[in-house]
């Protein structure tokens, strides 16, 4: 009897092979998503077991959906096929927990929304799922921004939560204009604030906005832009000189200090404002600060205080009374000039930057005096000095006459008319007519009998008497 044991065998055998190549398909499920913030989270998954095919890929897909009543999102039942986006992690797999920070682009998005996530492992044989978790994705908020005035070009903070840990997944504006971002964490943003800003002359307000995905974030705060300086005009002049700073961002009037000294300033544009040089003043090289939209700002360069100058003076002779013209260069600040007379100070009628009027003190006496200007800052010299003499009549005209008619006397040193000058026929006195350095016109009494009567003249403290007689017919 034929044995068949060894087909038997072989069998068997061949059975047990088959049961150790039989396929095993891998295990995935996703696990909870955690929000990171308005455009990221943190996608979770775990790999229960790999399989015995080889693993193509495995990662996370998601997509977004709109939220009905912020609760449930469409199509998160139900889903089959891909997700919108793929974030793939490759193809070297563990079992255990795998996870991955997924940062969204969904800038187009502007309402509420939810964004659905699964797992996924892909072998030959195809592609396993975990279960769809869904995320709602937290909104930005600007809680503080500092600081709140700042130059182009300067970099502010803005303080707040579930911002972009990525520079590029937020968006800073100011007004329409857009900022760039330097770095970012999720409740800190650094900006640098753009050149370009637009805002209206009559409103400086600027309003920051951070867009972060969907989610949108105004600043309670305002912002305005600090004022700068560019150049100033004129750089050189007196006290009371009319100085233009040019620049930006000027909305206000600002307090000016010269050499710390302050004072107001005139808005002119957003541009430019003006200012004064103010007395008080303590170098003739001052610099200029000032305060404007709640910024201090020095001002570059330095403004001059120029020396005045005496180019000359007439008369350069008389008595006390006499009215002195100066001309000359930067006469100003009238209030902290002095002009004297060797050692007297005489009294200023009027001036203006080329002119000034005085007059020679009675009390003075008969002599050469210089003459100085001094200010604050400077004092300046003639180089001729005045002569204080006695009054001199040389002629009279007419020699004869009646009363009630008018003489004129000529002469010199007669100084300028005052209540206190007299011309007299005699002991009578006349009415003046007019009254000149060199000349005087007087009406005689006509209550004066007729006889020879000599004229005298009464000026600065000073008298004069004629030699000739004149004659009363």
């Amino acid at each position: 009897m034929k044995s068949f044991w060894p087909i038997t065998l072989s069998v068997l055998l061949l059975l047990n092979c088959c049961k150790e190549e039989q396929e095993t398909n891998p295990r995935i499920e996703t696990l909870e998503i955690t929000p990171i913030s308005s455009v990221s989270f943190i996608a979770n998954g775990n790999i229960i077991e790999i399989g015995n095919s080889s693993i193509i890929d495995y990662g996370f897909e998601y997509q977004f959906v709109f939220a009905t009543g912020g609760s449930t999102p469409l199509n998160s039942a139900g889903v089959f096929g891909p997700l919108q986006t793929t974030i793939s992690l490759g193809n070297q797999v563990l079992v255990g927990a795998f996870q991955k920070e997924i940062l969204v682009d969904f800038e187009r998005y502007n309402q509420n929304f939810l964004i659905v996530v699964r797992a996924y492992i892909t072998n030959e044989r195809g592609t396993i799922y975990g279960e769809i978790k869904q995320v709602g994705l937290p909104f930005i908020s600007i809680s503080s921004i500092a600081p709140l005035t700042a130059k182009v070009g300067d970099r502010i903070a803005i303080n707040g939560k579930n911002f972009s840990s990525k520079p590029m997944g937020n968006k800073v504006s100011f007004n329409t204009k857009t900022a760039e971002v330097i770095e970012s964490t999720t409740t800190k943003l650094v900006v640098e604030v753009p050149d370009g800003i637009n805002y209206e002359y009559y409103n400086p307000n600027i309003q920051i906005s951070v867009k972060s995905g969907g989610s949108q974030a105004i600043s309670s705060e305002i912002f305005r832009l600090a004022a700068s300086v560019t150049t100033f005009t004129p750089t050189s002049g007196v006290i009371g000189t009319t100085v233009t700073l040019n620049g930006a961002n000027f909305y206000q009037p600002g307090t000016i200090y010269v050499d710390g000294v302050g004072t107001n300033s005139s808005l002119i544009s957003s541009s430019s404002l003006t200012f004064t040089i103010p007395s008080g003043i303590t170098k003739d090289k001052v610099a200029i600060s000032l305060t404007v939209n709640g910024t201090s700002l020095v001002v570059p360069g330095e403004f001059t205080i120029l020396a005045p100058e005496i180019i000359s003076f007439a008369p350069e002779h008389g008595v006390g009374g006499s009215l002195i013209k100066i001309t000359g260069k930067n006469f100003y600040d009238i209030y902290n000039s002095k002009i004297k007379l060797g050692g007297s100070l005489c009294s200023i009628q009027s001036y203006t930057s080329t002119e000034v009027y005085f007059v020679v003190p009675k009390e003075l006496a008969l002599g050469n005096y210089a003459l100085s200007y001094s200010t604050n800052l400077h004092s300046v010299t003639s180089t001729t000095n005045f002569t204080l003499g006695s009054p001199e009549i040389t002629e009279f005209l007419p020699t004869t006459g009646i009363a009630g008619t008018y003489i004129t006397v000529n002469g010199n040193k007669f100084g300028s008319w005052s209540y206190e000058n007299t011309i007299l026929m005699g002991t009578i006195q006349m009415t003046i007519y007019s009254w000149n350095e060199d000349s005087i016109r007087a009406l005689i009494p006509n209550s004066l009998p007729g006889g020879n009567y000599k004229i005298t003249v009464n000026t600065g403290g000073q008298s004069v008497t004629s030699l000739n007689d004149f004659i009363i017919q």
